[in-house]
């Protein structure tokens, strides 16, 4: 039957069904494990515009009724007017030689919402299963990075930091990746399965969170804590509660055994610069209150106080702030609100679930780090983008089918 189905299909619809079935899956794949095994940016952003980018521009041509749909969502419709307003900021931005990337990097963003939502266009489930697929090749490329610098450490004589490798060469944006699927894998942990399918996820959280461990960066572990307080919330189970306090526990007692950090000089060091930094971020934002600096002007927090000028406010809202100004912090909230109202209101579907700890896992690493807001592809995202994508595709596939059950048949 699918082979006569198959053959009274036209030119055009074959095309997309390759597209949406094993194109953009694939690309998804690459978006989120291609840092992993490319060895910079470059190629990752060069094969995110021909698996993601370029499909979307041609679905577009062959689904625009669906696009159109999808674009029509309260979590898109969000981003577009936060997006267009930010654009419009750069007309009093300080700097405005160049308007053509920052147009460009909204569009990236643009395919990535718009990709998520074609996957479930045909099938609620190929997008639970590139999360898992994903997230194993995530553990494993822990699991040889944890080797190499354990390896190199040896061979230097000294531990310290691990610094990622691959795409990933910095080690916040490197616990900034692997902090996102150790969110993936905690949740994978805590939904309800049965017990034998709890050995997987928890292996794979236990690797991935000697790993951050081993980057010696705090911000994914508070990240992971507001992250579990959401799933709190949302599950409303004492076990979640008491499953979370243990790996609390476990992860100081591995914090002690494994590095020498111990809760001393690297862990405290450097956190009071970060109130500093604030201080000064909001005597400037001060300033220009209302409509803020402008989406391209450039955010250099200097002071008496400080050793030397920052790049960034260390925290994304007062970033919103800075350039949007209050304008633009109140859409940029307007994101998160639809988003997670949305989330609540679908917190027993288990994607969605997934896709809303992500986001505030994302918003909990937003709290202490804030390089960029719509930066092209790269650890960013992981915080941001990503996770809201997930969310919009959860929204999409709702209203086809119930895809609360996908979770469990994700990864036989």
């Amino acid at each position: 039957m699918n082979c006569v189905q198959h053959a009274g299909m036209s030119k055009t619809e074959k095309i997309s069904n390759f597209l949406i079935g094993y194109v953009l899956p694939a690309g998804w794949v690459l978006t989120l494990t291609g840092m992993f095994w490319l060895h910079s940016h470059w190629p990752y952003r060069r094969l995110f515009e021909w698996l993601i980018v370029l499909p979307c521009l041609l679905l577009f041509c062959f689904h625009t009724k669906h696009v159109l749909s999808l674009m029509r969502s309260r979590i898109f419709m969000a981003f577009l007017v936060f997006a267009c307003y930010m654009l419009v900021s750069i007309i009093w931005s300080e700097d405005r030689e160049d308007i053509s990337w920052p147009i460009i990097k909204c569009m990236l963003v643009c395919m990535l919402l718009l990709s998520a939502g074609l996957i479930v266009l045909k099938n609620d489930a190929k997008l639970v299963k590139v999360l898992a697929l994903s997230g194993l090749v995530a553990t494993v490329s822990a699991v040889f990075s944890l080797g190499y610098f354990i390896h190199e450490s040896r061979a230097l004589g000294y531990v310290e930091r691990l610094p990622g490798y691959g795409a990933l060469s910095n080690p916040l944006l490197t616990a900034h990746v692997y902090g996102a699927f150790a969110c993936y894998w905690l949740v994978r942990l805590l939904v309800p399965v049965p017990a034998e399918k709890r050995i997987l996820p928890l292996c794979c959280l236990s690797i991935l969170a000697i790993l951050l461990i081993a980057t010696g960066s705090r911000t994914p572990f508070l990240a992971l804590g507001v992250a579990l307080i959401w799933l709190v919330l949302a599950t409303a189970r004492l076990r979640v509660v008491l499953i979370g306090l243990f790996a609390i526990v476990v992860l100081v007692f591995m914090q002690y055994v494994l590095t020498e950090y111990v809760l001393t000089e690297h862990v405290w060091q450097g956190f009071s610069y970060r109130p500093k930094i604030w201080l000064l971020t909001l005597q400037q934002i001060a300033e220009k209150p209302w409509f803020g600096y402008g989406y391209t002007s450039p955010t250099v927090i200097s002071g008496e106080d400080l050793p030397f000028s920052m790049a960034h406010p260390h925290n994304v809202v007062l970033l919103v702030a800075y350039q949007g100004g209050l304008v633009g912090l109140i859409l940029w909230g307007a994101i998160y609100v639809y988003s997670l109202r949305f989330a609540w209101r679908q917190r027993q579907n288990n994607l969605v679930l997934i896709a809303s700890t992500w986001l505030v896992y994302g918003l909990g690493a937003g709290l202490t780090d804030s390089p960029h807001i719509m930066p092209r592809p790269n650890e960013v995202w992981f915080l941001i983008w990503i996770p809201l994508a997930l969310l919009l595709a959860a929204g999409w596939a709702g209203k086809r089918a119930n895809v609360s059950e996908t979770l469990g048949d994700g990864v036989k």
